[in-house]
């Protein structure tokens, strides 16, 4: 079989797309207007296992992962700085494989369990959830879920009786009944009257009335019979009935109509907390139970679920997480441990997902420990030796919005809130100087005072983003170094450079990408380079945009088709917009000369 793959930078593209690297030291580099979210690799609670989910509200987020040790993060994620953005999307995936807690309705025997009850959130908060069962008012149950962590319910009359008819004729004897099989559930709705044209059969389930809704409407529709729901589940399948029922129909007793419930005693209660309490729990009809079956339910008070646990994730687990995230769109990604494990899973992470294999091009952001020593932070960071990894020293105190306690925190912290900023502002955003939220900074320079120039500069050598208190105490980043120690290239030294050319590279992949699968011609060619330039001129910068660069050389852009390889080349030399780091001032001043 001839080898049709194609080799690009020394990996080996099997799928057909648009693949994009860069080149920063011969300057050809070939954005994306809106970022993609921050992701957050931690241990959370109420969140499922290694399952990405995205908010757009950092606070939902908080609420979310309910009382999570690493929800501490989320507040610095939420207000990074006074004078910047914070993400506006974030995407959190739980590295633990905390367990969820499980409940059982049964029947008033107190041994035959009906519904089995899983919580919907993971850890061991989801253990104060309750179920009560009662009465319900016209008949069946009224089922209320209570989540103790939150304080909130959710309650549902009448399970169990999904509707109530009527007979508005006047013979008597009148039935209503339900056939079909207890473990494949109802197949016809059976009205028998010896009054003519008072029978029906009303067929139910795939190829009949599906619904109990859709059934009411038919029954209403009869001239003889009026039917009304009894709670809200109109969209439950009408072959939960349950199968068996008979049910008597009296005539009208000096003109009031006398209204029988007709049951569904499983199907109608799993079928509503699956539908409409599914924040709470999800339902599953218990082994040996047919979902047409005759039963009745065993009221219960207050009865809490258990059995939930929490599993504080390891090293594999946090591996696991970020093998997720190279499937899940993410600009700048985070996790809330800084043990040498997770931080070197989280640099080769954002390096792999940085490949044009991948096309997810993101950085990893980290920080030191409260106490950590300049040398330590020396040595941390230049592990990390990476573009796309920074490391954030030394911590930041900041006043707790739970507790309202002034607190230390790690430089982790402090790369909670670079994390944030990345993900929320425009792209060339620079954190150079940047302020950020915070009531002071950890004076880790030894002694008790804060660090020295001379100790910055050998942070800064090694590729740390170090912070100091401004002049009125503010927590300010000094500037936005990436841990690269291999040349001296800002396109690999600073930040923001980097996040220029990850921009660069989602906007011309997503240029190039339609062009996927088309015809190859001279006119083909020349419509995939007028894409690019489009492209490559929204991405020029001017004040309110979001652009990456200065400008573009025109003349550079080249396009080459090889048919032996099916594959279309494009170079061109750009130039990246930059940032101001330094303003060297000179005045010179010149003797005084009067003349009277």
């Amino acid at each position: 079989m001839p080898n049709m793959n194609v080799n690009f930078l020394g990996q080996t593209l099997v799928l057909p797309g648009a693949y994009y690297a860069d080149n920063v030291s011969a300057a050809l580099t070939p954005i994306q207007s809106n970022t993609p979210p921050l992701v957050f690799i931690g241990n959370f609670y109420g969140l499922a296992p290694k399952t990405p989910t995205t908010f757009t509200n950092v606070n939902d987020a908080i609420n979310a992962v309910r009382g999570a040790p690493s929800a501490i993060y989320l507040q610095f994620m939420n207000t990074p700085s006074p004078v910047l953005f914070g993400a506006q999307y974030i995407t959190l995936i739980n590295a633990s494989e905390n367990t969820q807690s499980t409940n059982t309705l049964y029947a008033t025997d107190g041994t035959t369990a009906l519904i089995d009850l899983t919580s919907a959130n993971y850890g061991a908060p989801s253990n104060l959830l309750q179920s009560t069962v009662a009465a319900g008012t016209i008949g069946g149950i009224n089922l209320t879920l209570y989540d103790g962590y939150s304080n909130t319910s959710i309650e549902a009359d009448n399970l169990g009786v999904p509707f109530s008819i009527a007979y508005t004729g006047a013979v008597s004897g009148v039935t209503a009944s339900v056939s079909g099989s207890v473990s494949t559930g109802a197949t016809n709705f059976i009205l028998t009257s010896t009054g003519t044209g008072e029978s029906f059969n009303i067929p139910l389930g795939a190829g009949g009335y599906q619904t109990i809704q859709q059934l009411v409407d038919y029954i209403n529709g009869t001239g003889f019979y009026l039917a009304v729901m009894n709670n809200d589940d109109s969209g439950l399948a009408s072959d939960y009935l349950e199968v068996g029922a008979s049910i008597s129909l009296p005539v009208a007793v000096s003109g009031v109509y006398t209204y029988k419930t007709v049951p569904a005693p499983i199907g109608d209660v799993y079928y509503w907390i699956n539908q409409n309490a599914s924040a709470f729990a999800t339902a599953t009809i218990a082994s040996g139970i047919g979902m047409s079956a005759t039963y009745s339910y065993k009221t219960t008070s207050a009865t809490h679920f258990t059995g939930a646990q929490n599993v504080p994730p390891i090293s594999s687990d946090y591996a696991a997480a970020f093998n997720v995230a190279l499937k899940t769109p993410g600009w700048s990604v985070f996790a809330d441990s800084n043990s040498q494990a997770i931080m070197a899973l989280g640099a080769q992470h954002a390096e792999t997902a940085s490949t044009p294999l991948y096309g997810a091009w993101r950085r990893f952001v980290t920080g030191s420990s409260v106490g950590d020593s300049v040398s330590t932070t020396v040595q941390n960071a230049t592990q990390l030796n990476s573009a796309t990894s920074v490391f954030c020293y030394p911590g930041i105190y900041r006043t707790d919005t739970t507790t309202g306690i002034n607190t230390l925190y790690g430089g982790l912290a402090v790369a909670a809130s670079v994390a944030a900023i990345m993900a929320g502002n425009i792209v060339a955003q620079p954190l150079t100087n940047q302020a950020l939220t915070g009531t002071g900074v950890e004076k880790a320079g030894g002694q008790g005072q804060y660090l020295s120039t001379s100790q910055i500069n050998q942070l800064q050598q090694a590729g740390v983003l170090c912070i100091q208190p401004s002049t009125n105490n503010v927590p300010t980043i000094i500037s936005d170094f990436t841990t690269w120690q291999q040349d001296s290239n800002p396109e690999n030294v600073f930040t923001q450079q980097v996040a220029c050319r990850w921009a660069l590279a989602y906007s011309m992949q997503a240029a190039a990408q339609p062009f996927i699968g088309t015809i190859e011609s001279p006119y083909g060619l020349a419509l995939l380079k007028r894409a690019l330039i489009k492209q490559l001129n929204n991405l020029v910068y001017s004040p309110g945009s979001n652009g990456v660069l200065v400008s573009w050389d025109t003349s550079s852009l080249k396009l080459t088709y090889t048919g032996a390889t099916q594959s279309v080349s494009m170079s061109v030399n750009v130039v990246l917009v930059g940032q101001v780091r330094f303003i060297l001032e000179q005045t010179f001043v010149q003797p005084l000369n009067l003349t009277a």
